[in-house]
């Protein structure tokens, strides 16, 4: 009881969002308190409320903080990725973790999107496998977090580098896979429409492309694109931006070939 009332107290003063009570939290310790709880393996509890706290502290401060608490990433990604085959997590506290570590990709902090591409790090390969489509709750939400850290962090990186070292995990399947899982919901639809649009005007040939799809294992060319051409209808529900993009994008694979359709 009092470690919640210690909670709700501290929640209530971040909720104020007084300047002079937000910048004490830093410079008083209380904020590395809580990176402290994530850092070093606590009880759920625990840990789920530093998580909490230090999302509302970093979404309520006015000026840039998280370039200070950068290093609480590297804890982040042992929260989210399993440790080994088979390991499940904590769902309640994965959510929690990936919508910190969603502001720190959102802010394209260069540390933080590197750390993210780096193939060590098996972010990129644990995120892909989180985005799944018609699942409820938690795994909605896990799935939800899991597209928009890849599409924020494939947004800011587009060095030739960085989209190797996307494509390698199987990215461009990923965003077919987003765009049908979320073609409801515009703003991330029209993200992974316009990679997709910027990735593939990238490719100059056929074979290269061809290497593309066999990096991206089970890829079904003729269902994903198919997605493609739903959402670029009126039928669709989907808005005008989305519409264009999506025709846009389906015009430029029919006229590669790509779609998996006899043309």
């Amino acid at each position: 009881e009092a470690l919640r009332n210690t909670y709700d107290a501290l929640m209530g003063m971040i909720a104020d969002a007084q300047p002079s009570t937000l910048e004490a939290m830093q410079t008083e310790k209380v904020v590395d308190v809580w990176i402290a709880r994530i850092s070093v393996p606590a009880r759920p509890t625990v840990l789920n409320y530093a998580l909490e706290l230090l999302t509302s502290y970093v979404e309520a401060r006015s000026d840039d903080c998280l370039e200070s608490i950068e290093h609480v990433v590297l804890p982040l990604k042992r929260i989210i990725v399993p440790k080994g085959p088979g390991e499940k997590i904590n769902k309640k506290i994965a959510v929690g973790a990936l919508e910190l570590l969603l502001l720190f990709c959102r802010a394209g902090l260069p540390q933080t999107l590197q750390y993210v591409l780096k193939p060590e790090s098996n972010l990129i390969t644990t995120l892909t496998s989180f985005v799944v489509g018609d699942e409820e709750g938690l795994v909605a939400t896990i799935s939800l977090c899991a597209a928009e850290i890849l599409l924020s962090v494939a947004l800011h990186e587009k060095s030739e580098k960085a989209i190797a070292s996307l494509m390698d995990r199987g990215f461009y399947a990923t965003l077919f896979r987003i765009v049908e899982c979320y073609e409801g919901n515009n703003e991330i639809a029209e993200k992974a429409l316009q990679l997709l649009l910027y990735y593939i005007l990238k490719v100059e040939n056929i074979a290269e492309y061809q290497k593309l799809e066999k990096a991206n294992e089970g890829f079904d060319a003729e269902e994903s694109w198919a997605v493609v051409e739903d959402l670029s209808t009126a039928a669709s529900g989907s808005d005008e931006a989305v519409r264009v993009l999506a025709a846009q994008l389906l015009e430029i694979g029919k006229q590669m070939g790509l779609t998996g359709k006899e043309q």
